[in-house]
């Protein structure tokens, strides 16, 4: 009797041109690159009067990140780099990125290199300029760390109106994003959903470095300093009590909203309950609005269907009425 071999798996993290159709789909549905390009517009950008085009697109630069994402791999600009080093990176994959070919980059002396410093840097000006128009905290560098007493500076002339803009912006781009992702699900997943949500915070760890609490005007500040205490109990949220009453030990960082869908009835496969929308923020700031806000592009479909939606403490009895229960009523 002959013997089957299993063939492996192949690998998530590769760039080709299947990967770049797959995840370029999900940015065009989202109509992420008009949007961003909508924003910069109203910030004041005028194309007319900046230099040459940019190499590395906003398109490319989201796609990359998305093959990062999900394939397991840290979502560092280091991993997109060795991306377009790999040997296994095709052409067809690089050209449908609007990157030149192996062969065209060799030409020019700009080869794609594991290790390469020219492409990071590339990628690394593509990211940032997507980022701008959607980060509340832009005004802060990050290459290098910053002293407690330069950071207060920045923060005392951020603009809160800026601020507010900013994660208004970001929760519209993720949940596009996030939208589009579910069109590429055949339909008969889609119609077990019913329209049941449930809603819950979860931490994401920021460089803990420079977190002490009573840092001198000359310390550094952590490498990411827009972020915040995270407390296990409670909201979350860093109080004096809360810090104080606390069994774990507070770390620093950010907390994402997630909203997922609850399926009632899984199948005999066990229909995993998707993510429908999230929200980001400082831990414990707003969980009921930031859930709001992730929920509202649900609420304004007529073709979304409507169901219960269930949540801990912090986003049932400790959100003001006019803030959670009413507007999540309205809305159906």
């Amino acid at each position: 009797m002959e013997s089957t071999i299993t063939p492996s798996p192949r690998s998530l993290f590769r760039l080709d041109g299947e990967q770049v159709r797959r995840f370029g789909a999900i940015v065009d549905q989202a109509g992420a690159c008009d949007l961003l390009s909508q924003w910069r517009a109203e910030d004041g950008y005028d194309p007319s009067k900046s230099g040459r085009p940019a190499i590395v697109s906003a398109r490319a630069i989201l796609i990359i990140f998305l093959i990062v994402a999900t394939s397991g791999q840290p979502l560092h600009l280091t991993q997109c780099s060795s991306l377009l080093g790999n040997p296994d990176t095709t052409d067809e994959g690089l050209e449908l990125l609007g990157l030149p070919s192996r062969k065209e980059a060799r030409a020019l002396g700009d080869a794609y290199e594991p290790a390469s410093q020219r492409w990071y840097n590339r990628l690394r000006d593509a990211l940032k300029r997507l980022l701008k128009p959607i980060d509340p905290f832009s005004d802060i560098p990050h290459w290098r760390r910053l002293t407690k007493e330069e950071y207060d500076a920045i923060m005392a002339k951020n603009d809160k109106d800026r601020e507010k803009l900013c994660w208004a912006r970001a929760t519209e781009f993720f949940n596009r994003l996030i939208a589009a992702s579910m069109e590429g699900l055949p339909q008969r997943y889609r119609d077990n959903w019913l329209g049941d949500l449930a809603v819950d915070g979860t931490f994401i760890a920021g460089s803990q470095r420079g977190t002490r609490k009573n840092l001198r005007p000359h310390d550094l500040v952590s490498s990411e300093p827009e972020g915040g205490w995270y407390v296990r109990e409670g909201d979350h949220k860093d109080t004096l009590t809360a810090m104080a009453k606390t069994k774990g030990e507070a770390r620093w960082g950010f907390e994402a909203t997630i909203v997922a869908g609850v399926i009632a009835d899984q199948g005999p496969h066990r229909q995993p309950h998707l993510i429908h929308a999230m929200s980001m923020d400082r831990p414990g700031h707003n969980p009921a609005v930031r859930a709001l806000e992730a929920i509202r592009h649900l609420m304004g479909g007529d073709d979304v269907p409507k169901g219960t939606i269930v949540g801990d403490r912090a986003y049932f009895p400790n959100a003001r009425v006019e803030n959670y229960h009413e507007p999540l009523r309205r809305g159906g």
